[in-house]
């Protein structure tokens, strides 16, 4: 295993920072946000070609060193703590990082990854720099259209669509509270679910886009006007979950609410099962032999904790072990088996998705829903958070 040194990793991250031209407007709004792609994976080498509007390469000092034609192919090739950049018509530099600028309406470029020869399209720059041959690649793209290509990736594009508004603010209020995440790797977000998903395959639709637009800089906060852990889950099965319940800090605005609008839904419920034995595993041997035919537990409402004889267990903790849909379960031992009939589809904390799009459907407003899944929270312009 190779080991970076702090100081490497220190300089990569201010390198790239100091490539990003602007990350507040003249208002002071945020108005864009840099990108980790493929961070998780090992790249040494990627094809970069213009799509839309036009582009410029500059180098790591920042000065121009190539221009774009439209049927341009730009290769980045990594050696060692600098990269190859090669142009179809003449350019040929090696430099410690480069940026590709775009200019004009809407410029947009396709990335073609080495390792699974994949073409991703992403708008606006993207900066390029190597650490141990491996290339770091951030996308700096105005927040909307970060936004509007998170929702889509969430959502779809089939969604409810007087339901994107509601979900192009959670995913902006979110982007908003882990804006310095990723600050020590040279990038605000990465682009997988360790941030939110940021997918370079298809275009936000005219819906979604139009949702972005339309509640452009609005963000949830808390009472101190910081943003909100805008957490989400697909159904909560009629009752979404207390934050502490399923992880360790308690929030105000994270607690449970009920919630018919969802009981209809395609995930409302479900039935699994594993083997007695992997339970009595689970549960210990100080125990394990009260998990026997006919052993019961039931929750007519949510509950946080399991208890078998004198132990007690997070639920949360029995749901993520056994990989079941939800924590919202009812568990019978029959025979050889631990039977589970659930409601719901995932951790059950904040907006229940399947839910909120029953309430867009029959007229809600976008604020009415976020009032109804988020306790004494406020709907604020960015420029107003602390």
């Amino acid at each position: 295993m190779m080991l970076f040194s702090a100081t490497k990793v220190l300089g990569i991250a201010c390198l790239l920072s100091t490539m990003v031209l602007g990350f507040h407007d003249s208002q002071g709004q945020i108005s864009v946000i840099r990108v980790g792609l493929n961070e998780r994976v090992s790249e040494s080498s990627v094809l970069i070609s213009p799509h839309a509007g036009s582009y410029l390469v500059k180098d790591g000092a920042g000065v121009t060193v190539y221009q774009c034609r439209t049927d341009d192919v730009v290769s980045v090739q990594a050696v060692g703590d600098s990269i190859v950049v090669q142009g179809v018509y003449g350019m040929d530099i090696r430099t410690n990082a480069m940026t590709l600028v775009g200019s004009g309406l809407r410029p947009a470029f396709i990335l073609k990854l080495s390792r699974d020869g994949k073409e991703m399209r992403y708008r606006g720059d993207l900066s390029v720099a190597s650490l141990a041959g491996k290339l770091t690649l951030v996308n700096t793209v105005d927040l909307d259209t970060y936004v509007s290509r998170v929702v889509q990736s969430e959502v779809g594009n089939s969604a409810v669509e007087s339901y994107y508004p509601v979900q192009s603010i959670l995913c902006r209020t979110f982007a908003m509270g882990h804006l310095k995440r990723h600050e020590a790797q040279g990038f605000d977000v990465c682009d997988h679910q360790h941030c939110q998903v940021y997918e370079g395959k298809k275009e936000a639709n005219e819906a979604i886009v139009k949702a972005t637009a339309a509640t452009s800089g609005i963000v949830l906060a808390d009472t101190s006007f910081r943003p909100i852990l805008a957490a989400y889950h697909a159904n909560c099965g009629g009752q979404t979950a207390n934050s502490q319940d399923v992880w360790v800090e308690s929030r105000p605005y994270l607690v449970s609410v009920s919630d018919t609008f969802c009981l209809k839904e395609r995930s409302a419920t479900w039935v699994d099962s594993i083997a007695v034995a992997n339970l009595k595993k689970f549960v210990g041997t100080d125990v394990d032999s009260l998990v026997t035919e006919g052993f019961r537990w039931t929750q007519s409402t949510r509950q946080s904790k399991l208890m078998v004889g004198n132990k007690v267990f997070k639920v949360a903790d029995v749901r993520r072990n056994f990989k079941l849909k939800s924590a919202y379960f009812d568990m019978e031992v029959k025979g050889d088996l631990a039977l589970f009939k659930g409601k719901g589809f995932g951790h059950g904390v904040g907006l229940c998705q399947q839910g909120a799009m029953k309430m867009a459907q029959k007229g809600f407003t976008f604020s009415e829903i976020l009032g109804h899944y988020y306790s004494g929270v406020s709907l604020i312009n960015v420029s107003q958070l602390r």
